[in-house]
């Protein structure tokens, strides 16, 4: 079986957070590849590179670059949490339909929908990569926020 990838998000250190399609999130750090004789020590030179992660066509890895490439399997295999299928739940939220569109617009930016931020909120009460990564964009968004009310002010 093939484990698909619907998302990925760079985090400090080096670490990937990576969604899957069936819904697991799991962090994937990349430190252990960035050996010298590897293609990932690239990075070591050009952090910002490591930023420009996407996800391949399909669904079937994460790319950067025609160089650098890493299978979604991989990540399945070796990321952390370790889990299966079965250890998946489905939650089930009721939200206002207006403060969902209004949640879409913010996230859009970071490339995040309301279901991935959802997620995002109840690992970070145990993942501290997610917590880190969770602070950063809320700052981040309260920095555009009080730039925004400040263009309105006469």
């Amino acid at each position: 079986m093939f484990h698909k990838l619907q998302g990925v998000f760079p985090m400090e250190d080096f670490v990937l957070g990576c969604k899957f399609k069936n819904g697991a999130v799991k962090l994937y750090d990349m430190k252990p590849l960035m050996r010298d004789d590897s293609v990932f020590s690239y990075f070591k030179e050009h952090p910002d590179i490591f930023y420009q992660v996407t996800v391949s066509p399909g669904g079937y890895g994460i790319i950067w670059n025609d160089d650098l490439d890493l299978a979604a399997e991989e990540v399945w295999v070796n990321g952390w949490p370790e889990w299966d299928e079965n250890d998946l739940v489905t939650l089930e939220v009721e939200i206002d339909a207006e403060l969902l569109r209004q949640a879409a617009e913010r996230l859009k930016s970071f490339n995040l929908s309301p279901e991935d931020w959802m997620v995002m909120c109840l690992e970070a009460l145990v993942y501290p990569a997610t917590r880190d990564k969770m602070m950063e964009i809320l700052l981040r968004g309260q920095d555009e926020h009080a730039a925004m009310e400040q263009k309105e002010e006469p």
